[in-house]
């Protein structure tokens, strides 16, 4: 399937997804994501007038803050004590990067100029700072303000409604499309040519949801029937070309658990915090000492070390298992964090997710969703906040490279999908003007592939892959 490329501003969308149940639980705490306020100057102000003073000038943001290669725009820049001999530069590294030629800048006000740039063809998929530099000589940076994006494709979608939930090691994509069986998604496969396989439902079923899938492409998930009202695991094994789906069992206790994700081994992990293999069936996962319940986002990587959440005196914290029978490890909070997702776990044990950090303004209460990394060191670990664009960010998968996807927020509160890099870089990945959001990450010798979705219109979400 070919890539379509899309650019320009990033706007719209809606928090949608595997997401939504942190954000659910902020809400019954009263907490939210902070207030979006616009960067942009008012005519009313008495600094919005020309000369822009002798202070040195600085950089807010920039609009539009990301652009595709190989196009011409402006770009408004915003800021302060601007004067009409400022000039506008675009940077990598302290050193102006020639890949984004500005070819004039436009005096506005002291507080806004205008760029006209071209993004060459070949210009790095990076973040770049911009310097605005005044008559005087005088310089101001904003840090990471500008992004040229990594274009991305639309995998196929008979009912144009889908979704791309994981991607494994070589490159096959799990997910779902809408309308395979009446208003009930119906779990499919891309391969790597973006090809789409509807994995068999079960019977009684009417639709299903495919959450991940391994290299062997073994696919787990859960087959809802006609009403919805009733859920069955599924695991989906390929056979012959095509694939046989099998229910899997109930917990020891008879509950019903929630397969989430499934290792190259084959072993499947359950957000009632249970893992699952040939050999064994279910076996619970040991509760760290206090914990009351152990439930929620959980991830497994293939040396069978699992990380999920469990409540400890009444509060969430994340949990590290070395093993499906080794003892728990509680990892650490940030400073005013609480309520932590795990996203993802990577071979070497490093773990990404989301923490909601509380702001407190004016005797109010606000949180903020920050992406996040626990690095193991020395037998225990350190907690690390990624960057974003200052509206926080949410991090779901993660690579043996240590590479992470996810989303920021921009502006306006729109999920952008993002990929940080091992140094931690952020790339922005294009969206074609929409939100969207990446929670699958592929190895790099499958050319560390992302998926996730798009927010379009006509279609609400729609299943998307990246090829950084």
């Amino acid at each position: 399937m070919g890539a379509r490329a899309w650019g320009g501003r990033i706007a719209g969308g809606s928090r949608v997804g595997l997401w939504p149940l942190a954000l659910a639980v902020l809400a019954a705490l009263g907490l939210g994501c902070m207030d979006s306020r616009s960067t942009e100057p008012s005519t009313a102000d008495p600094a919005f007038a020309k000369g822009g003073g002798t202070g040195d000038p600085t950089v807010a943001s920039a609009d539009p803050a990301a652009a595709p290669q190989d196009t011409t725009l402006d770009v408004h820049v915003f800021g302060s004590n601007y004067d009409e001999g400022s000039r506008v530069d675009f940077s990598r590294g302290g050193v102006v990067d020639p890949k984004l030629q500005v070819n004039a800048t436009t005096f506005r006000s002291s507080r806004e100029l205008v760029a006209n740039v071209t993004v060459a063809p070949d210009a790095p998929t990076v973040s770049y700072d911009i310097v605005v530099t005044k008559s005087t000589g005088k310089k101001g940076i904003g840090t990471e303000k500008f992004a040229v994006l990594v274009q991305g494709e639309m995998l196929s979608s008979p009912s144009g409604q889908s979704w791309a939930t994981s991607v494994s090691e070589n490159g096959l994509v799990s997910g779902y499309v809408m309308g395979v069986c009446g208003t009930v998604q119906g779990g499919v496969l891309w391969d790597q040519l973006g090809q789409l396989t509807v994995l068999p439902g079960l019977p009684g079923t009417c639709g299903s949801f495919a959450r991940d899938v391994n290299s062997s492409g073994v696919a787990v998930g859960t087959a809802y029937g006609s009403n919805s009202s009733e859920s069955v695991n599924v695991r989906w094994l390929p056979s012959g070309g095509t694939y046989q789906a099998e229910s899997l069992p109930r917990l020891p206790d008879g509950s019903l658990p929630l397969a989430y994700r499934i290792n190259e081994a084959g072993l499947i992990v359950a957000t009632n915090a249970a893992v699952w293999s040939e050999a064994t069936g279910w076996q619970m996962l040991p509760r760290p000492s206090g914990a009351t319940t152990c439930k929620g986002d959980i991830a497994i990587n293939d040396v069978g070390a699992i990380a999920g959440k469990c409540t400890i005196a009444g509060q969430d914290r994340a949990v590290y298992w070395p093993s499906a029978s080794g003892s728990p490890v509680v990892l650490p909070l940030p400073v005013d964090g609480g309520h932590p997702v795990v996203g993802g776990i990577n071979d070497i044990g490093m773990i990404v997710g989301s923490v909601a950090i509380t702001m407190r303004t004016n005797g109010s209460r606000n949180a903020l969703w920050r992406a996040i990394r626990w690095n193991p060191s020395g037998g225990s670990w350190t907690a690390e906040l990624l960057s974003d664009l200052g509206k926080g960010g949410h991090a779901e998968a993660f690579n043996d490279a240590g590479q992470i996807a996810g989303a920021v927020f921009g502006t306006d509160g729109s999920p952008l999908p993002v990929l940080w890099e091992t140094s931690g870089a952020r790339r922005q990945l294009d969206t074609g003007n929409r939100g969207g959001q990446a929670h699958g990450l592929a190895e790099p010798a499958a050319g560390s592939v992302v998926v996730g979705a798009i927010d379009i219109p006509t279609q609400s979400w729609h299943a998307a892959r990246w090829r950084p």
